[in-house]
């Protein structure tokens, strides 16, 4: 009995010996490690207060705003167009003729003998009612009708020659929707045209930034038509509403210089609609997220990473605004921090040594 305890007590020491050697060596083996993983390498910046803009990318179109769509008083078939599509005109010319004669002809000659008869008849019942044969009603009556149809002829008249559209200014013509020979009624649109020199683009804005938008405010377009030029202009007018449908605000825009331009032509809008000066900014790259869709950041501290809770404001190209949670001089991870933790030792690239914000 006494020899198994003694052989007890031996297993348990050995055991005890065997264990803590484990523990040694793997202590050892960590250290080993530790003291051979490499420092990460990271990019950084020194943050230094800076300007932001918020500019939005808009689309317009080249449009008129003096603009005619002339309508005929008359009726009759189409019997010339001087003009076409494209086509400047100046004020008073000639653009359509519409013919009347060959129907008024007929009408006058209807209405001519027509009021021959009248006439008779009211000398017949001049007579009739001098004489007393019929009463005064009847002369009136007559009368009535005499001039009535007199009025009729007059009027046919003054419209028995053919109907001349003249142009009401200096333009070009934009539509012709009719052709020769065609017959058009009264009210009638048979023509359209624009003055260029009122040429501008209209855009809209969203709802959003329908506040931050005013008359004169600065900006930069391209044309498509233009491609590679790009150009500067101002608000001409802003719209005293928004379009109930689309939820966007309109708004007129004139070019600084002068452009050949032509309607339908498709502009491409850069509108700074707001500027922060003394703001922290920094590069969108060095903003990492938690688990609870916080915005993070990397700080540099005495050669180790600290993590900083912030809130984003405006983004402009690459960079955004800080808010809160840096302030000046701070050191901030922008690469290298994909799979950085706290507390950790890092190295700063030699090539973004004393970078700073701008």
């Amino acid at each position: 009995m006494k020899n198994k305890n003694i052989i007890f007590i031996l297993i348990l020491v050995i055991m005890f010996i065997a264990f803590y050697n484990i523990q040694i060596s793997n202590k050892k083996n960590n250290e080993t490690t530790q003291k051979k993983a490499p420092v990460p390498v990271v990019s950084a910046l020194k943050i230094k207060s800076s300007s932001i803009k918020n500019t939005i990318r808009i689309t317009g179109s080249v449009e008129p705003y003096h603009t005619a769509r002339l309508a005929t008083p008359a009726e009759g078939p189409i019997i010339r167009i001087n003009v076409r599509e494209g086509d400047s005109v100046k004020k008073d010319q000639p653009l359509i003729i519409i013919g009347r004669k060959q129907g008024t002809l007929a009408l006058i000659e209807s209405l001519e003998e027509e009021l021959k008869k009248e006439s008779e008849n009211l000398q017949r019942t001049t007579q009739l009612v001098k004489s007393r044969a019929i009463p005064q009603e009847r002369l009136d009556q007559a009368k009535s009708s005499y001039e009535k149809v007199n009025a009729q002829l007059i009027k046919a008249r003054e419209t028995a020659e053919d109907y001349t559209i003249k142009a009401p200014w200096d333009g070009i013509i934009s539509d012709l929707p009719i052709r020769e020979g065609e017959f058009v009624a009264p009210r009638q649109a048979v023509v359209e045209m624009y003055d260029p020199d009122t040429l501008i683009i209209r855009s809209t804005v969203a709802e959003k930034y329908s506040s931050l938008v005013s008359k004169d405010m600065k900006l930069r377009l391209t044309l498509d038509a233009f491609e590679g030029k790009e150009l500067s202009g101002k608000i001409k007018r802003v719209y005293p509403y928004l379009d109930s449908r689309l939820r966007t605000r309109p708004i007129e825009i004139i070019l600084d210089t002068k452009e050949q331009l032509l309607p339908g032509m498709l502009a491409r809008i850069d509108l700074t609609i707001e500027k922060k000066d003394n703001i922290i900014k920094i590069p969108v790259s060095a903003i990492k997220k938690d688990k609870s869709g916080n915005d993070l950041v990397f700080v540099i501290k005495d050669k180790k990473t600290a993590v900083r809770k912030i809130k984003t404001g405006i983004i402009e190209n690459n960079n955004i605004e800080v808010i809160s949670g840096l302030k000046e001089n701070d050191i901030i991870i922008t690469k290298g921090n994909e799979n950085l933790k706290e507390n950790i030792q890092v190295k700063v690239s030699d090539s973004t040594q004393g970078r700073k914000t701008r």
